[in-house]
């Protein structure tokens, strides 16, 4: 179920539902830890909802740092106008089906199936500002979670044990809510906003409501003493009293400002400060690696190929799909390397014709071609076709790994073809691209193997030099080299750039003789940078050039130590300024005045 949990947080993201991050249930219990919990598996996660309904959110970046961590969560979608959502919570222990009977013919919209219940999910009517949660307004049983409220959804798991699961699905499309049912829901708009005096407030509006309290005693020049007082008093009426140390907080960071910028404050001004996230490593379970090509490419996990065009990247790919189709052993031979385990295979590409080239090059390596399959594109829920990108048809990749089964690899040719509208050099975007890979190689054990070219600039390190973002390199677990041999043409370097999850391995070689790939036996050690480098340039510029590539290759330096270094090693500052012009090194200025730095650093380093 983990697994599961963040691309499916990122698909409700996707039709517009905000996403929040609850305990989960572990052993039986609330994995909150309180023998006491009265909300076992429904309440906001105190790390990752540390203000609860607030830390809802539609950002991706956000659902993978939650839910692709491997902790034991709960899955919460925010309900009301935001959302657009107005969800029907079905008690079967109280009732819920009978009155849900009375109701009349309901139409047919998304529903899910709880742990005493169902949830059945309508969208937000039109024109309607406010919908507010109620029980039993509709009969004994029959909840509402609209406006200030959230649900547990799929594939969450219930304390006693069965998951949520969907019985008609969402992608379907939503029945709008029944006007029968709006009309005795609708109500007109409430001029006070806190709960009546002696009732219970949800869990859902605690956060909110402690801290509204607490702006409106500011705004009266309440002191924070007499905040905390007020706040201690109101905790007692909640389903779940906050602790004492965050009503601590409250009272404080509301307590600060003065009254009158606690009138005219926004709704950010006034929210509870900003919470760390961290986890202790006591509780972070360690997992053996898994290899599709031991101690080359792992297994559930996202891995490069790169090279610049025409080096024959997509023939290793391809070879590497043969064997895995056809059980044949990998090239690197040795008793400790087995043959893999015999599995299919799915090839997302754009540039190579399917008919013309891929599929004679499957048979010039013996690959088992039923057990390879072209993702062609996708068909949206409106009947248009369309080409598949991460950001949008997730989804319909985890469709075809299910139906085709044992899915041991995804080639992804090039990986840059297939992210959207992805600012493919700015590092946020390509990693939450990337992020939506690697969540399908988590899910579902797979290797994915994205091949990308390389950048023309000779300067850079081979780590550096894939096109793009370096957050592409940052992403993957392992990145591989190929690359023409420079004193034999049709010889092709296959060389390990990075592997952060085992010791660098050595490097293989192949040459292409009728479209089928041929390995050398034999390994070798050889560096990326070494089959990188550009022949040296012997000028005293060049020497230049080189000093600074090598002096700057692990980050900015201070101008006035670039010099000092330059003039211990008998550069001229005249020809070092030329060197630093040809190479395009930036530099940036930190503070002001006479306390300024400078300092100088390669292009598009970050």
């Amino acid at each position: 179920m983990r697994e599961a949990l963040c691309s499916t947080a990122l698909s409700y993201a996707e039709l517009g539902w905000r996403v929040l991050a609850l305990q989960g249930v572990h052993d039986g219990r609330c994995a909150c830890g309180r023998a006491d919990c009265s909300s076992p598996g429904k309440h906001p996660h105190a790390r990752y909802a540390s203000q609860g309904l607030k830390n809802a959110t539609l950002d991706g970046s956000a659902i993978c740092h939650w839910f692709a961590n491997g902790d034991i969560l709960n899955l919460g979608v925010a309900t009301g106008a935001e959302s657009g959502l107005v969800v029907l919570d079905v008690d079967d222990r109280h009732g819920g089906s009978a009155s849900l009977g009375e109701l009349g013919s309901l139409p047919r919209t998304a529903t899910v199936r709880t742990g005493g219940g169902q949830h059945l999910y309508f969208k937000w009517p039109a024109g309607v500002s406010d919908i507010r949660n109620s029980a039993g307004k509709l009969g004994p049983g029959l909840d509402i979670r609209a406006n200030g409220g959230y649900v547990v959804a799929p594939p969450s798991v219930h304390i006693c044990g069965s998951p949520y699961k969907w019985l008609i699905d969402p992608r379907a499309g939503l029945a709008e809510l029944p006007a029968k049912i709006a009309a005795r829901l609708i109500e007109p708009q409430q001029t006070i906003k806190s709960a009546p005096v002696g009732s219970v407030i949800p869990i859902g509006q605690r956060d909110n409501m402690l801290t509204s309290l607490a702006g409106t005693m500011r705004r009266r020049g309440m002191s924070e003493d007499a905040i905390l007082a007020a706040l201690c008093q109101e905790n007692k009426r909640c389903e779940q009293p906050l602790p004492e140390k965050d009503l601590v907080r409250i009272a404080k960071s509301i307590g600060s400002r003065s009254p009158a910028a606690a009138q005219n404050g926004s709704q950010n001004e006034s929210a509870s400060p900003a919470r760390p996230k961290y986890v202790l490593m006591k509780d972070v379970e360690a997992e053996p690696v898994h290899w599709l090509w031991q101690d080359r490419i792992p297994a559930a996990m996202l891995s490069l190929l790169v090279g610049i065009e025409g080096s024959g990247k997509t023939f290793a790919a391809l070879d590497m799909a043969a064997r895995i189709t056809t059980g044949r052993p990998w090239p690197d031979g040795g008793s400790a390397y087995e043959a893999p385990e015999t599995g299919n295979v799915i090839f997302l590409t754009t540039e190579d014709h399917l008919a013309y080239t891929v599929r004679p090059r499957l048979d010039a390596m013996g690959a088992d071609c039923a057990r390879v399959a072209a993702l062609q594109g996708v068909t949206t829920a409106q009947g248009d076709e369309d080409t598949f990108n991460v950001l949008d048809h997730l989804p319909a990749l985890e469709t075809m790994i299910e139906e085709l089964g044992n899915v041991r690899l995804v080639i992804v040719d090039p990986l840059t073809g297939f992210l959207g509208k992805t600012d493919q050099n700015a590092n946020n975007d390509v990693r939450r691209a990337l992020a939506r890979f690697s969540s399908i190689a988590e899910r579902f054990g797979c290797a994915i193997l994205g091949i990308s070219h390389l950048s023309k600039d000779g300067s850079k390190r081979a780590i550096h030099r894939t096109l793009g973002s370096v957050a592409f390199s940052a992403s993957a677990r392992s990145v591989w080299l190929v690359q023409k041999d420079k004193d034999n043409e049709e010889r092709r370097l296959f060389v390990p750039v990075k592997m952060n999850i085992a010791r660098m391995p050595r490097s293989l070689a192949y040459t292409i003789r009728d479209q089928a790939v041929q390995w050398e036996s034999r390994q070798f050690e050889c560096s990326a940078d070494d089959v990188l480098a550009e022949p040296k340039d012997e000028t005293p510029v060049g020497e230049a050039e080189q000093f600074l590539c090598e002096l700057l290759a692990d980050g900015r330096v201070q101008s006035r130590e670039v010099m000092r270094i330059a003039k211990r090693e008998h550069v001229a500052e005249r020809t070092l300024r030329r060197a630093k012009e040809k190479l395009g090194v930036v530099a940036e200025k930190e503070g002001m005045g006479s306390g300024a730095v400078w300092f100088w650093r390669l292009p598009d380093e970050t």
